[in-house]
């Protein structure tokens, strides 16, 4: 893969921007494919938007000489977007933070960038919640109610 492609500690703007729709092999866009097609059904396009941002907003020091590709930092910051949305809260941090460790033991994934993309993700998610609840008119009234 060329390194115009891929996302360096000293990339450009350019690779910032382009970094996420180039891949290693087929079968990583293939995985990528499929992980943001079971999720982009549950979000609209701002939410899709803000996971971007917040996976082109990488700190060089979270990204490998090796270099990152791919559009897993996109897929995991809306994971963290999604955090506080779902009933079983503690169970959905687990299971994510556990596929991200699974990371450390596989080659050529940066686990880094994905443990950046769902901790920026959570932070946000958390501080929309309140305004969240809001929106849906979950209120005390209502739950006292049911």
């Amino acid at each position: 893969m060329p390194t115009q492609a891929l996302l360096l500690p000293d990339g450009t703007i350019q690779q910032r921007l382009l970094y996420s729709f180039f891949h290693a092999n087929v079968f990583h866009a293939l995985c990528n494919a499929w992980c943001l097609l079971t999720l982009v059904f549950l979000f609209n396009v701002r939410s899709l938007v803000m996971a971007f941002l917040i996976a082109v907003t990488i700190p060089s020091a979270f990204i490998t000489a090796e270099g990152v590709c791919g559009f897993s930092a996109v897929i995991y910051a809306q994971l963290g977007l999604l955090a506080f949305l779902v009933k079983r809260k503690v169970y959905w941090q687990v299971y994510i933070w556990l596929m991200i460790a699974i990371g450390l033991f596989l080659p050529h994934i940066s686990v880094k960038v994905h443990a950046y993309c769902f901790a920026v993700g959570s932070i946000i998610s958390f501080l929309n919640y309140p305004f969240i609840r809001y929106e849906e008119g979950d209120t005390e009234d209502n739950r006292r109610e049911q």
